[in-house]
């Protein structure tokens, strides 16, 4: 019995966040000054996007595969600002001894969804 790609990638997202919110949990019990009230929503967030971002990509590259490569840079830089909006936004407010954790998590939230973003885009072309 074969998975379909969305099946496969929608496994592969629950695989990672689960991970993440493992290790995570471990590492903010063994350092707890390094949490901050929004991990567990940013951990949510980041796969809900993902998802999201993973739909229009495939959905957009169904009708004309030709031009999936201007769709997928479209898709990527609106990604790229909404994160980035988001990340302002956030930074306002949440206090400033949190700053720094946020930052980080964020940014390596963003490494981990994304290069699984582009692993299962690649397997999509």
């Amino acid at each position: 019995m074969t998975t379909s790609p969305s099946k496969l990638y929608l496994k592969q997202v629950l695989i990672a966040t689960t991970l993440i919110s493992i290790v995570s949990g471990v590492f903010f019990n063994m350092f707890p000054l390094y949490y901050f009230f929004l991990f567990p929503y940013m951990v949510l967030f980041f796969a809900a996007t993902t998802l999201t971002i993973h739909y229009l990509l495939t959905s957009g590259a169904k009708p004309k595969p030709q031009r999936f490569v201007s769709h997928f840079m479209m898709v990527t830089g609106g990604k790229f600002f909404f994160y980035l909006i988001v990340l302002t936004i956030s930074a306002f407010n949440i206090p400033r001894n949190e700053i720094l954790s946020f930052a980080i998590t964020f940014f390596v939230f963003y490494l981990i969804y994304t290069t699984i973003e582009i692993r299962s885009v690649l397997g999509f072309l």
